[in-house]
């Protein structure tokens, strides 16, 4: 008795370790998938650009703390969106005056959720507060329905604008219309 005891608890001791082990794997391969996906930077730019998680990792990292659900915080780390856009050559600072300030920033989602800034609203000459494109909260990779690649506003009041599963920044001007 005792040994069919011990071979029924070994079998379901293997089962449970492959179903840990796959687990496991599949858990990896969300978080590579994750790092795998590419950010478009298009329109009235002087530079198209396609950024992946690995190059947003070697730009300057910002974080911003902001209130969680659940009553806590939570920090988001990520790239400044006046660095990302500074690479594709998009005006910003002294150059936002006259004409460029009628210029935008249209941010689009997998799901097909879009958002719109104003250029000045992300430009730290305008605004003390900043706006990040975020690829980490508290320390981790974002969770696969916030990321690979999140928005977060710093000081707004609302979430609206807290884009998730973004895909792509596209610069336009409402005088082109």
């Amino acid at each position: 008795m005792k040994s069919i005891y011990s071979r029924g608890m070994s079998r379901f001791f293997i089962a449970k370790l492959i179903l840990v082990a796959m687990m496991f794997a599949m858990g990896g391969m969300t978080s590579a998938q994750s790092r795998m996906e590419t950010l478009r930077v298009e329109g009235l730019v002087k530079k198209n650009l396609v950024l992946s998680f690995d190059n947003l990792d070697k730009m300057e990292v910002v974080s911003i703390r902001i209130p969680a659900d659940s009553g806590q915080h939570d920090t988001y780390s990520g790239v400044s969106l006046t660095q990302i856009l500074a690479l594709a050559g998009v005006p910003s600072g002294e150059e936002l005056r006259g004409a460029n300030l009628t210029k935008y920033l249209l941010i689009e989602a997998s799901d097909g959720y879009k958002v719109m800034f104003s250029l000045a609203e992300i430009d730290s000459l305008f605004k003390d507060e900043q706006v990040i494109l975020a690829n980490r909260k508290n320390g981790s990779f974002l969770p696969e329905r916030e990321g690979p690649f999140r928005v977060i506003v710093g000081g707004e009041k609302r979430k609206a604008r807290y884009i998730r599963n973004v895909t792509s920044l596209r610069i336009g001007d409402v005088e082109s219309r």
